[in-house]
């Protein structure tokens, strides 16, 4: 079994993109790979936390959103409506 840095272990555990790290940290999807494969500089584990924020409120506010709009519409679960109808 292949040892991993707990970086890699989070965001595979929890399907935490390379992509959606560096979204979140206004950097390139390389950069992200090189930090989490190398480790980096007190400036980089910081950018690195931030990233993680970042992405963990953008799940909590997507998750909030998803059990608003379940909670509003779960008797209705199989009735139709136009794809993408934002007024569900």
């Amino acid at each position: 079994m292949e040892n991993i840095n707990i970086m890699r272990h989070l965001r595979l555990e929890y399907g935490v993109s390379l992509t959606a790290l560096a979204n979140a940290a206004g950097v390139s999807v390389q950069r992200i790979s090189e930090i989490e494969t190398f480790g980096g500089t007190e400036d980089n584990i910081r950018l690195i936390q931030r990233a993680f924020e970042t992405v963990i409120e953008q799940r909590k506010r997507a998750t909030t959103e998803l059990e608003a709009a379940y909670r509003r519409n779960r008797g209705q679960l199989f009735c139709h409506v136009k794809e993408w109808d934002y007024g569900i």
